[in-house]
C-alpha cells in the first residue's frame, strides 16, 4: 500500500466571503481584501515539499467559478455579461457563493475506503454531499467527475456520488474521517457531530445558550461506510464534543490527526473521550495492527481556542518513503507557546522519525483551511498507482509551468466588489482553462465546451 495526496489549489477567485457559519477564521475575514495569486503560490510550495520527500501527489483543478451553470439552472439567462449584471441587481448576496474557491479543501471533497479495508476488493471514494453550506455544496458533482477521470474502474476504484443532502444525512468527507492502519488494512473512525432526527431547531438554541450546529451526522457516516463496503468490525463511530464545536472546531481534522496506529487529539474533541479511546484500543489490537499510540495533548498544554486559531491539529502528517514521518505545519504555530509544547510531545513521542517543516498558507487559514484541509489521503495498491494516467501525477516541472501560469493569470489582490464585474469573470476563465491544460485535464468546465 502507498498513500498518494490529492492536492487542491486555490483558483483566480479565492476571496473572503465569510460564507462558512461556525469557521471562525472564515468569518473573521469577511469582506476583507485577498491574495489569490498568493493564495495558489502557498500551495503550490507545499505540494514541492511533499514531492521532494518522495509523496506521490495528484492535484486537483480549480473548481468553475464564477459558477454561471449554477445561476442559468436558477433560470437566469442571458450572456455571461448579462446573467452577472442580472444577479448583481436582483440578487447580490449570491455572488460570493458562485465565485467561492472553496473547493481548493479537498480533505471535504469524498471518504476513502482502501480495496485492503472493503468486502469487494475495491478502492471507494464516496463523494461528499457538503450540503451543510450553501456555496460547498455546489461541489459534488464536479468532484465525482473529476475522481473518475483520475481513478479508473478497471484498477478496482469505485468512484460514487454524494448521498442525499437532507439535514438528517449531512456529510463532511474525510475531515471527520480517521483511518488506523499499518501497511495493510486499517480500522475507521468516523467522527460525528449530531445524531439523525434530532430536532435541529433546538440543537441551534438552546434556552439561554447559542450552539453552533454540528455538521456531520451519524447516519450519514454509517451510509458512506455502508456504500464503501466496510465491514462492521473495521468501523467505530466517534461524536465530537460540543463544547469544541462551539469554539470553532468545526471539523474533527482541527482537533484531531493521526499517522499509521498514532493518534495526535486533543483531550477536549470527543463526547466520551476516554470511552471512545478504549474501544479504539481495544479493536486495533483485534484486528492485529498493533497497538494503538495517542498522543493526547491536554486543554492545560493547549487551549481549544489556541487549537483552532493555530490550526496546530489540522497539520499534515505523511510517511516518507525512507520511513521517515514529515509534519507540515501552519507557519503560526512556530509563534504560539502552545503550539510548542504540543510539538514538543509529539517529537518525543515519535523520536527522530519526525521532521516538522513550517508552512506559510496564510491565504487559505484566513478562510478557514489548513495544511490539512488542502489534501485528500487515497491510501492504494502499488498496481492502483501505477494505473493513474501519468498526466494527472505531479513533478516539480508542472509545478514550475502552474506557478507560471498563477503569476500571469491571477490578480495580486481581490475585493468582493472586484465580483461583480463581468470583465473579472472572463480572467477566470482564462486562467481555469490554462490551468486545466497544464494538469491534464480536457473540456471539464462548461465554458470550454
Amino acid at each position: 500500500m502507498t498513500e498518494v495526496s490529492f492536492e487542491g489549489i486555490a483558483g483566480p477567485s479565492h476571496s473572503f466571503g465569510g460564507l462558512a457559519l461556525g469557521d471562525f477564521a472564515s468569518m473573521a475575514s469577511a469582506g476583507r481584501k485577498s491574495h489569490p495569486r498568493a493564495a495558489a503560490k502557498q500551495c503550490i510550495y507545499k505540494i514541492r515539499l511533499l514531492l521532494q520527500n518522495g509523496v506521490p501527489v495528484v492535484i486537483l483543478p480549480p473548481h468553475e467559478r464564477p459558477a454561471l451553470w449554477f445561476l442559468r439552472s436558477l433560470g437566469y439567462q442571458g450572456t455571461d455579461q448579462e446573467v452577472l449584471q442580472s444577479v448583481v441587481r436582483s440578487a447580490a448576496w449570491l455572488v460570493p457563493i458562485i465565485y467561492s474557491s472553496s473547493g481548493m479543501w479537498c480533505a471535504n471533497s469524498a471518504t476513502v475506503v482502501p480495496s485492503a479495508d472493503s468486502t469487494d476488493g475495491r478502492c471507494h471514494v464516496i463523494v461528499a454531499n457538503l450540503a451543510a453550506n450553501f456555496h460547498r455544496s455546489l461541489e459534488p458533482p464536479f468532484v465525482f467527475e473529476i475522481l473518475q477521470k483520475i481513478l479508473p474502474a478497471s484498477a478496482g476504484f469505485a468512484v460514487q456520488p454524494n448521498i442525499p443532502g437532507d439535514v438528517n444525512l449531512w456529510d463532511e468527507g474525510a475531515a471527520n474521517h480517521v483511518r488506523l492502519s499499518q501497511d495493510g488494512a486499517g480500522l475507521h473512525l468516523f467522527v460525528h457531530g449530531r445524531n439523525a432526527g434530532q430536532n435541529v431547531a433546538k440543537l441551534i438554541r438552546d434556552p439561554g445558550r447559542d450552539h453552533v450546529l454540528p455538521r456531520q451526522t451519524n447516519e450519514a457516516s454509517l451510509a458512506v461506510a455502508r456504500l464503501a463496503k466496510l465491514p462492521l468490525e473495521r468501523l467505530v463511530l466517534g461524536q465530537q464534543n460540543q463544547a469544541a464545536i462551539d469554539q470553532g472546531v468545526f471539523h474533527n481534522d482541527v482537533s484531531c490527526m493521526s499517522i499509521g496506529t498514532t493518534l495526535i487529539v486533543h483531550d477536549q474533541a470527543f463526547h466520551e473521550w476516554a470511552g471512545l479511546r478504549q474501544e479504539l484500543d481495544r479493536r486495533v489490537t483485534g484486528l492485529g495492527l498493533g497497538p494503538l499510540q495517542v498522543i493526547e495533548v491536554a486543554g492545560h498544554e493547549m487551549s481549544l481556542a489556541e487549537a483552532v486559531r493555530t490550526y496546530f491539529f489540522n497539520s499534515q502528517l505523511v510517511a516518507a518513503p525512507d520511513d521517515r514521518l514529515l509534519m507540515l505545519c501552519p507557519a503560526c504555530c512556530r509563534e504560539s507557546g502552545q503550539a510548542k509544547t504540543a510539538l514538543d510531545k509529539m517529537h518525543s513521542t515519535l523520536g527522530s522519525r519526525l521532521t516538522t517543516e513550517f508552512v506559510d498558507l496564510s491565504e487559505s487559514l484566513a478562510n478557514g483551511g489548513g495544511p490539512a484541509c488542502l489534501r485528500l489521503r487515497v491510501a492504494m495498491t502499488h498496481e492502483q498507482l501505477r494505473a493513474i494516467p501519468r498526466a494527472f501525477v505531479a513533478h516539480q516541472a508542472l509545478l514550475d509551468r502552474l506557478e507560471a501560469a498563477v503569476e500571469r493569470f491571477y490578480r495580486e489582490d481581490l475585493v468582493l466588489e472586484d465580483l461583480k464585474d463581468p470583465e473579472f469573470a472572463r480572467e477566470c476563465f482564462s486562467a481555469l482553462d490554462e490551468m486545466a491544460r497544464l494538469l491534464g485535464y480536457d473540456a471539464i468546465y462548461s465554458f470550454q465546451r
